[in-house]
């Protein structure tokens, strides 16, 4: 029997697909998703099986060198999301795949097979060999390898068919790591016992997980009793084996279950309900007040989803600003809700990989990467600040967007989506407006004295501090004495990070630049160091000018650094704390959030990590230093990003008992953003922005794709760039309703020692302008263009710069 054909897609930045001879004893139940070992060019690399090559080739071709899996490492439905992600983000299928499957570059990840019904494997006759054999042999050892699978053909049909009857499931072979407690849980399985607490023991909600503290002050059980009925095994310790508690600042909120869904959160739910139970398709756009309980809504969806069968994936923009979230999921699924994201380890993503797709885990929170996890029979999804523009990837590709991409997985997958936010993006309240999705509001605060709070500009031009404390008005100066005596905490939010953005000689005016970047560097006083924010390229800050050799400095603008030295000698009694990324990557930075919870300190200066996933009922006065950064930036987005900024740090103050202030500081009074956020009338903003987006032909009312070219070689660079234009508007002649700009220098031009030249296309579809840039590939290698130059395409872009 002839060798057979198969099409891989090699892991790297390969578009096309690669044919292979496979020998058939490697083609035995051979699925999509399926990894080889292979020789690609003078390497080895890793290649995704998709499909067999049914017509011959007339060229030579090579085997390939081993077949790392015996069975697809994710399920089907997460092999053909990827797909649909390659296609329509027009990135590499082997990049997306590997982006899927975490140590993909190594094929020393070993599988187990595990059983998972052992009555059934004590059941089996001696008259069925095969399964016999199998059978004792797992009964016996506990375990069987997947090398042992691979190299048994009647063995390895047995498994697939175990597999897909939940009788076997799978178990990476990683390092285990020791897990803290999470708390105590009731276990079913046991009768209580006629003790002298069985009376309170019968209180308990075998749902919940009980902290120790909860069990000795509020239930009155003794240390002795815990631990005796522990023992007995009528308490079960519950450990986090998914990594909330260590990514949390905020305790888990072991009360919210038994808080009541109030009218409009329960509205909301209801809504929900019917598409969970059917498990159909439907996209939802949760629109919330901050702090109107959205997180109650998301967690009783869930649970639903849950008791249905199903599984749960819940995206959040960043995970380590994400402690309320975790900390109520938490509260509601235990030790069956698992966070997974890019700084965990190998072993321990592809722990709770495992885990996840066995169905042990059932709740799955994690940022955009958290989209590849493979669910067990996913029955909801929740996108929480669905507005944010880190669910967008920048680089390196796939460039997919995860709030667009969890919509696309939901329809496929067939189950519901929840997009959640206080300030929804454009893009997403304009397709609830049109009826593509579900519109739910929730337009108040629930708790008793929980008020929105009450937001003041104030105009810098008039008001400001001269001097060295300019960056403050006398107003927020008076109102911050005021709160801080009264016995409330502030918030101070300013969006820039390091002393001072310039630092300039005052003797030549000579400017330290970025070799890398061309752009001016950041003074970190701290550290007495330059930084550029976009290569973090590095050198220390010298006393003397490299141009004069002069020794005094102009600090031009201000950062965070730069208003943390400055608050003591303003605020002699008040205590503060700056968060930001700098402080942040140190291990003190990670519990700065968790001592202001526990009102440790006074005031809390930050850059974005203020604004979202926070939730501290002492905070009555919230203080924007300068609302004016990014309002001016060269991006059609700039109003929605500051506005959604603005409008969530605002979101901070008045979550407790007492009314909260937010006072924002700007020199653009009437700028119709600090206008609207003022009077807290989104739904005014979003209406002159729709109107400006039809008007320009932007989103919604098209698709984007913005095209770089990149080259160390300027002058190559300019030039090849024209010829590119030309051949992009023959590859895309007679498509209708499209506007090529470019090519234009990009607003930063140079960057990590790339010069840069870009083509924002404008269109009505994505998928007629991927194929025909695709036909345009196969043709031309790098589109025709000299290797010295890199060809980036971003679809649906959110970084224009």
């Amino acid at each position: 029997m002839p060798d057979k054909l198969i099409n891989l897609a090699v892991v790297g930045p390969h578009h096309n697909l690669f044919t292979y001879k496979i020998r058939n004893a490697d083609a035995d139940n051979l699925k999509s998703g399926c990894r080889f070992l292979i020789p690609f060019g003078k390497t080895r690399a890793v290649g995704f099986f998709v499909e067999f090559q049914t017509k011959p080739v007339d060229y030579r071709l090579r085997f390939v060198k081993e077949r790392i899996d015996t069975f697809p490492p994710f399920p089907k439905y997460l092999f053909d999301f990827c797909r649909w992600i390659s296609e329509y983000y027009f990135a590499p299928l082997g990049e997306t795949l590997a982006a899927a499957l975490p140590g993909t570059g190594s094929k020393k990840t070993k599988l187990d097979f595990i059983p998972s019904d052992i009555e059934y494997l004590k059941t089996i006759s001696s008259d069925n060999t095969g399964e016999y054999e199998l059978a004792r042999y797992l009964l016996r050892y506990g375990r069987i390898k997947e090398e042992k699978v691979h190299s048994d053909k009647e063995f390895s049909a047995i498994v697939e068919d175990w597999l897909d009857k939940n009788i076997l499931t799978t178990r990476y072979r990683v390092r285990q790591t020791r897990a803290k407690l999470m708390g105590y849980r009731l276990n079913k399985k046991n009768v209580i016992p006629p003790l002298e607490n069985s009376e309170r023991l019968q209180k308990l909600n075998s749902e919940i997980i009980y902290s120790r503290t909860q069990l000795l002050e509020e239930m009155g059980f003794s240390d002795y009793r815990v631990k005796k009925l522990v023992d007995e095994k009528f308490l079960k310790k519950i450990y986090d084996e998914g990594g909330v508690t260590q990514l949390t600042s905020y305790p888990i909120r072991h009360d919210l279950p038994g808080l009541s869904l109030l009218p409009e959160q329960k509205q909301a739910h209801d809504e929900i309900v019917p598409a969970i139970t059917k498990k159909s398709f439907r996209p939802f756009m949760l629109f919330g007040v901050t702090g109107s309980g959205k997180t109650l809504v998301y967690c009783h969806a869930a649970k639903k989803a849950v008791e249905a069968g199903g599984s749960v994936l819940v995206m959040v923009p960043e995970i380590a600003l994400s402690g309320l979230l975790l900390s109520s999921f938490a509260a509601f699924f235990g030790d069956r809700v698992a966070v997974i994201h890019s700084g965990m380890t190998l072993n321990q993503r592809l722990a709770i990989r495992q885990k996840i797709h066995s169905g042990e885990i059932r709740v799955v929170i994690g940022p955009r990467s958290a989209i590849f996890a493979p669910l067990s029979n996913p029955r909801l999804i929740i996108v929480d600040e669905e507005h944010d523009p880190s669910y967008k990837q920048d680089d390196p590709a796939p460039r997919y967007h995860g709030r667009d991409a969890a919509v696309m997985l939901a329809r496929m997958v067939g189950c519901p989506i929840i997009l959640g936010s206080a300030s929804p993006s454009v893009e997403s309240y304009h397709n609830a407006v049109i009826g593509r999705y579900t519109m739910l509001t929730l337009r108040q605060r629930p708790k008793s004295g929980y008020r929105m709070p009450k937001i003041v500009t104030l105009d810098m031009k008039t008001e400001k501090i001269s001097g060295e404390f300019s960056f403050l008005s006398y107003r927020l100066k008076r109102e911050t004495e005021k709160h801080y005596e009264a016995g409330g905490q502030i918030i101070y939010y300013l969006n820039r990070r390091g002393f001072s953005p310039r630092i300039k000689c005052r003797e030549c005016g000579h400017v330290p630049i970025c070799e890398n970047c061309g752009i001016t560097m950041t003074y970190h006083r701290a550290e007495n160091s330059l930084k550029c924010h976009f290569c973090d390229y590095v050198e220390p800050s010298e006393k003397n000018c490299a141009r004069c050799n002069g020794h005094e400095f102009i600090h031009i603008g201000t950062g965070t650094q730069r208003v943390e030295e400055n608050l003591a000698v303003l605020f002699s009694d008040i205590k503060a704390e700056r968060i930001d990324s700098d402080r942040a990557a140190s291990k003190s930075g990670q519990l700065i959030l968790g001592e202001f919870g526990e009102e440790k300190f006074d005031l809390l200066l930050g850059t974005q990590m203020v604004t979202k996933g926070l939730d501290f009922p002492g905070v009555t006065l919230v203080g924007v230093l300068s609302a004016d950064i990014g309002l001016d930036m060269p991006d059609f987005r700039a109003a929605e990003k500051t506005y959604a900024r603005l409008l969530q740090v605002a979101g901070r103050a008045g979550r407790g008992d007492r009314e909260g202030l937010v006072m924002v500081q700007t020199y653009y009074n009437d700028h119709p953003v600090i206008r609207t956020l003022s009077e807290g009338n989104y739904v005014e903003f979003f209406e002159r922005i729709i109107k400006e987006r039809e008007t320009l032909f932007y989103p919604p009312f098209s698709r984007l794709i913005n095209i770089t070219l990149q080259s160390p070689d300027e002058k190559l660079l300019e030039k090849e760039s024209l010829s590119f234009r030309i051949q992009l508007e023959e590859h895309l002649a007679k498509l209708n309703n499209f506007v090529l700009l470019g090519p234009a220098k990009a607003p930063l031009y140079k960057l990590r020692g790339n010069y840069r030249r870009r083509f924002i296309l404008k269109c009505a579809g994505i998928k007629k302008v991927v194929s025909r840039l695709r036909n345009w590939q196969r043709e031309k290698s790098n589109f025709g263009l000299p290797t010295k130059i890199r060809v980036i395409f971003d679809i649906d872009p959110f970084n224009m710069m």
